[in-house]
């Protein structure tokens, strides 16, 4: 967390970006998603397939206020980044102090 956004790093090995379902509603984001695998193996006299299936969610209540319009979501080498934005009355403000 920065003075002007929250920003989430999570790695998802093996799933598809179009797997992945990401949602946000009264501070809480709510990502979501299914992994699917399929191995097989073929040789003289066997064959052998293997399939792997896991779903999975995860949601996480924001303790501020965070500008809905401009969350930003990107998935690359399998690592998403969700960049979320906070209100201006959330940010952080420093104040300058007068000499009285």
């Amino acid at each position: 967390e920065t003075d002007k956004e929250v920003v989430l790093r999570a790695e998802l090995p093996g799933v598809a970006s179009e797997d992945v379902d990401i949602s946000f509603k009264d501070n809480m984001l709510t990502i979501s998603g299914e992994k699917k695998s399929e191995a097989e193996c073929s040789e003289e006299g066997y064959r052998h397939t293997e399939r792997t299936y896991g779903s999975f969610r995860r949601s996480l209540t924001l303790p501020t206020n965070i500008e809905t319009d401009k969350i930003d979501a990107t998935f690359k080498d399998g690592v998403l980044t969700v960049r979320l934005p906070k209100t201006e009355t959330a940010q952080a403000r420093h104040i300058k102090l007068r000499k009285a």
